[in-house]
């Protein structure tokens, strides 16, 4: 899982988890996201900006490649988790802080580890799925099984600073736009 320490990835490494998922491996690209992915419950935390990343993540599975690749980054970094896939793997991209799409896998390579690749729809596309996994998350959330991390906050004026803030990979947690005055701080 990529971007294991932003507003989705510190979320998604407790969900795995939740789940029963083993291992969960969350990759970050710096030390103090690495840390927190291992504090929300990532087995391993991988730096993906080190050369030989997937070799990190085939000792960590044994050599058979993980199942779940939730891909946030693109680019050459997409290209990596692609390879990291295990056989009848599912690659589900749902961001591209790189500014790069993800580059998808040949049909052929496709084929023959008979691998899924998906994009993330959104609620729209299944309201009913949707809001069953939302009332799932909420009870996750009341029962406090879920720690919600909160990043920096911005006045709703600044949201293009927030957008930058974002994009800069340089944020943990959820990002927050305050839409009413004086309340700095709040969530």
């Amino acid at each position: 899982m990529q971007a294991a320490a932003g507003g989705v990835g510190h979320l998604a490494v407790q969900l795995a988890k939740l789940a029963g998922a083993q291992p969960v491996l969350g990759a970050a690209g710096s030390a103090e996201k690495r840390e927190l992915a291992r504090q929300l419950g990532a087995d391993r935390a991988i730096d993906y900006t080190r050369e030989d990343w997937a070799g990190e993540i085939r000792e960590a599975t044994g050599g058979r490649g993980v199942d779940v690749v939730l891909e946030a980054v693109g680019g050459p970094v997409g290209a990596v988790a692609v390879e990291c896939l295990a056989p009848l793997g599912r690659l589900v991209i749902f961001g591209g802080a790189s500014g790069q799409p993800a580059p998808l896998p040949d049909p052929m390579a496709l084929n023959l580890k008979g691998l899924t690749v998906s994009g993330f729809g959104g609620p729209w596309l299944r309201p009913g799925r949707a809001a069953a996994a939302r009332e799932e998350l909420f009870a996750h959330l009341r029962a406090g099984r879920l720690r919600v991390v909160l990043g920096p906050s911005f006045p709703l004026a600044e949201a293009a600073a927030a957008h930058r803030a974002v994009g800069s990979r340089q944020t943990v947690g959820k990002v927050v736009l305050l839409t009413g005055a004086g309340r700095e701080g709040a969530a």
